[in-house]
């Protein structure tokens, strides 16, 4: 109800200073829409977890994306290890004449 009743958003600001005052970063669990996490956000909370980024997995799922988001990071960096094709300049295209 942080994006809808008055005491709960006076609630939850109070947690979040106490914990910023504290030295932590704060997680708000159970964000579930753009309203909630907007006033998270205004109230300076870190991060946010909850069915608006994504639904529970199962056991093998999480494992299934672990391993597609490894292999995708695997694949940027032999992208990126790879040489690049140089383009012609004017004084490289002289030397070809």
């Amino acid at each position: 109800g942080i994006d809808s009743r008055r005491e709960s958003r006076i609630v939850t600001a109070a947690v979040i200073r106490m914990g910023q005052t504290l030295g932590h970063r704060l997680v708000a669990e159970g964000v579930e829409t753009e309203a909630q996490l907007n006033a998270l956000r205004a109230l300076g909370c870190n991060y946010g977890q909850g069915h608006l980024f994504g639904r529970p997995l199962d056991p093998t799922a999480i494992v299934d994306a672990i391993a597609r988001s490894i292999e995708a990071q695997r694949s940027t960096e032999a992208r990126s290890a790879l040489p690049r094709r140089r383009t012609l300049s004017e004084s490289d295209s002289s030397k070809l004449m």
